[in-house]
């Protein structure tokens, strides 16, 4: 028995300390890849899955018309291997300069290539045709499906061409992503198709794209960037209780001051949705469940 030992604790010797084990590899970081805003987001990893590292500029609350990146994102830009912008993001224009001069091998394309929009606010008398910049149009395409799919095709068409090696893998993906895209629609159609009203109240005319997909009518508070007059207001008022107006819909970026007392006064619901939220679908499941 004594004979033993020795054999014993030299077994547990190596199990302690194994000898001639295989050199550790590190996996290779991901390509990180920027977008400008969180749909985006969602739709780059819908299309790409774990491919890449997708990191968004634009905090989900924040305000598009007033954001500037910070020094420490401009400095993980100067570093990506691709940035998609949207192509009507306020910011986006005074942006593309600054990072393709830090990094000047950095790929970059637009989601809404291609796409006709809608012209801003300030630029109603005009055709989208004639506008190219983001000060001239109206950026909020991802909120109507149909251009969502748009935006999911132009993305696979632009990374086949910088990505020619995994091509197959990019237009595999597309199909199921319009899918998806497609089931929201249809949901939206199903739930207004069985909506008494057709008018709602809204803060900033962020959803005209929404509302021209589903024929609703959209009452906006905000004129041009500024908070509504006393007189606004009443007009308002008199038109959202003229139509039954049933919400008033904000974002968390908005002032809700104004948009609570018209939600008041028309015994109505004060409802917040964030258009710039990431998870797209749960977005659409939103909008879906305020049409009455």
């Amino acid at each position: 028995m004594k004979h033993r030992f020795p054999f014993l604790l030299a077994f547990l010797g190596l199990l302690a300390f194994p000898a001639h084990l295989p050199a550790q590899t590190q996996t290779p970081a991901k390509p990180v890849v920027f977008v400008s805003i969180p749909p985006q987001a969602w739709l780059m990893r819908s299309l790409t899955g774990d491919r890449f590292e997708i990191r968004t500029l634009l905090p989900a609350n924040a305000n598009p018309h007033t954001f500037e990146p910070t020094a420490k994102q401009l400095k993980m830009l100067s570093g990506a291997a691709l940035y998609v912008s949207q192509g009507d993001i306020p910011f986006e224009d005074n942006l593309l300069p600054k990072i393709t001069a830090l990094n000047p091998n950095l790929k970059t394309f637009a989601m809404s290539w291609g796409i006709a929009k809608r012209p801003a606010e300030h630029h109603h008398g005009h055709h989208p045709a004639d506008h190219h910049h983001a000060a001239d149009t109206d950026p909020h395409i991802w909120l109507a499906p149909d251009l969502f799919a748009g935006m999911a095709s132009n993305t696979v068409h632009f990374l086949s061409e910088l990505f020619p090696d995994e091509r197959k893998m990019w237009e595999a993906a597309l199909p199921k992503t319009c899918e998806i895209i497609r089931t929201a629609d249809r949901e939206l159609r199903e739930k207004r198709a069985a909506a008494t009203c057709d008018t709602w109240v809204i803060y900033h005319p962020a959803w005209d794209y929404l509302t021209d997909a589903y024929n609703l009518k959209a009452l906006v508070i905000e004129h041009e960037g500024k908070a509504p007059s006393a007189r606004r207001l009443a007009e308002i008022l008199r038109a959202a209780q003229a139509a039954k107006a049933k919400t008033v819909l904000i974002g968390p970026q908005n002032n809700p001051r104004s948009a609570q007392w018209i939600a008041d006064q028309m015994g109505g619901r004060l409802v917040t949705v964030n258009p710039l939220q990431e998870d797209w679908p749960a977005l659409m499941r939103q909008i879906r469940d305020l049409m009455e």
